[in-house]
């Protein structure tokens, strides 16, 4: 018995020290508490250096990311020689072709086709024979020789091709192959 009352008298020593220095700690200043807790003070500057390598990691990431942007925007396009080598071309995309610049003459022919026939919205989409009549098929509609279309009239149909006439002139409505 008087072993396990020892044993018992040591343990409520042993605790007794440990509630006192927990209730001495909590006493101390702020600054004293550190010097209590050396693990505290021994990861510190861990703390700082991860800090430091972050700030500059970042730093080097957005110095660097124009020239990925430029990497994105250019392809590189492989091209076989001989059978093995590759020889390798840079592709500029689209986006950064500078647009054409604008001129100032203009052929007053062209305008004036693509301001008629625009005018027009007459597109030819086949041509056909029926009971040995050709038949043309305009804005999917089929017509005959002698009908108007859009205030146009049908003036011949061709095998390839279909003849119209809108305000006195001639135009030809060809298929697209």
């Amino acid at each position: 018995m008087s072993i396990i009352q020892e044993a018992l008298k040591k343990a409520e020593k042993e605790s007794f020290k440990r509630v006192e220095s927990r209730v001495e700690s909590a006493a101390l200043p702020y600054s004293e508490k550190a010097s209590v807790h050396p693990l505290v003070k021994d990861y510190l500057p861990w703390v700082y250096a991860v800090i430091c390598a972050s700030v500059v990691a970042l730093a080097v990431w957005l110095l660097m990311a124009p020239q990925r942007g430029e990497e994105s925007r250019t392809l590189k396009v492989a091209k076989r020689i001989n059978g093995n080598e590759l020889e390798i071309k840079p592709v500029v995309s689209q986006s950064r072709v500078a647009p054409k610049p604008a001129t100032e003459k203009h052929d007053i022919v062209k305008v004036i086709r693509r301001s008629f026939y625009g005018n027009s919205g007459l597109t030819l989409n086949g041509i056909m024979y029926a009971e040995g009549e050709p038949l043309a098929v305009i804005n999917n509609g089929i017509v005959r020789e002698g009908q108007e279309v859009l205030n146009v009239k049908i003036v011949k149909i061709r095998p390839d091709a279909v003849d119209v006439e809108k305000a006195g002139s001639l135009i030809t409505l060809k298929l697209k192959p």
